[in-house]
């Protein structure tokens, strides 16, 4: 709702820019893209994930996906872009690297990589075949 205000907000403050303008400098170019931060990450059931060792997250790879759940949220990371949810059903939302817990950001990516080396072509059959844990991106 307050992108909605902040881009009314705008849209008044150009008209009356314009208003205030003589006639023969009135040309006004506008690009406006209005971001809700929103992604095409769902999952069709709850993805199968691992204790990371020493740690309170669960991880599991999904293609060239990362998901993460920690405490009561999951997070998805897609070629370094963040996303996180309430529930493994979504909706997940872009979040700021930022604002990643430390907890997740600290899982060695070697450990990942090992994961992935042993347990990764797995997943991706259990995506391919729409078994436990799919998710698929919508266009």
């Amino acid at each position: 709702m307050r992108k909605l205000s902040l881009f009314a907000s705008l849209c008044i403050l150009a008209t009356s820019l314009v208003a205030a303008t003589p006639a023969h400098a009135q040309q006004v170019h506008a690009n406006v893209r209005l971001n809700t931060g929103g992604s095409h990450i769902y999952f069709d059931n709850e993805p199968n994930v691992v204790l990371v060792p020493g740690t309170r997250v669960y991880y599991s790879p999904y293609g060239t996906d990362d998901v993460y759940r920690y405490r009561n949220s999951w997070y998805v990371n897609r070629g370094g872009t963040w996303y996180r949810a309430s529930s493994y059903r979504g909706p997940y939302m872009y979040v700021r690297q930022s604002r990643v817990p430390y907890q997740i950001m600290s899982v060695p990516p070697d450990w990942r990589d090992q994961y992935r080396r042993n347990h990764g072509r797995d997943n991706d059959n259990d995506r391919d075949n729409n078994q436990n844990g799919h998710h698929r991106h919508r266009d």
